[in-house]
């Protein structure tokens, strides 16, 4: 592992919430990284030998040891109402792209469901606000589209989660 300092640990701090608690305690909250890649949804552990001391010099006398579960690469998946698993979609029933890690509105709003002759804005939940710093886990198209007709799902260019993570499945778009 390696110290996060500066103004990565300033970035992460903010992301956490945790501002507040680090300006009134600096030494309460230690920002670490692993310094190579973990293989996605394994499982590890950071563990504190005995003797590792605090900044005031207090020592543990037990080893500490702390799980972790990395979590896996972002993905989206769309989903449609069918008849049977062999049909098309069903035009008067919403369409939608669900994702597996939150992304800014303002990304999901690049999205578009395109025909030959028109195209579609996604929508978004009630629950959430116009905010351009809102995050979304998925978006819909509206459920009542022109039938027998081709669409195609297209993404944004730069389109990452929060993490700025890219699509793990973007090799799946231009979705037909």
């Amino acid at each position: 592992i390696r110290l996060i300092d500066g103004a990565d640990r300033t970035a992460l701090l903010k992301a956490q919430g945790l501002t507040r608690v680090a300006e009134k305690s600096p030494l309460s909250i230690l920002t670490l990284a692993c310094n190579r890649r973990l293989t996605p949804s394994a499982k590890v552990q950071l563990v504190f030998g005995k003797g590792v001391s605090t900044p005031s010099g207090v020592a543990n006398t037990v080893e500490k040891r702390f799980a972790f579960e990395v979590r896996e690469p972002f993905t989206a998946r769309f989903s449609c109402e069918r008849e049977n698993a062999q049909s098309a979609c069903l035009p008067i029933r919403p369409m939608s792209l669900s994702f597996n890690a939150p992304l800014p509105r303002k990304v999901a709003e690049g999205l578009r469901l395109k025909s030959d002759k028109e195209s579609f804005k996604p929508s978004f939940d009630q629950d959430e606000s116009d905010g351009d710093d809102n995050l979304v886990s998925s978006v819909s198209f509206p459920s009542v589209l022109p039938e027998l007709t081709a669409f195609t799902l297209e993404l944004p260019k730069g389109f990452k989660d929060a993490a700025g993570r890219e699509l793990a499945n973007a090799s799946s778009f231009p979705l037909k």
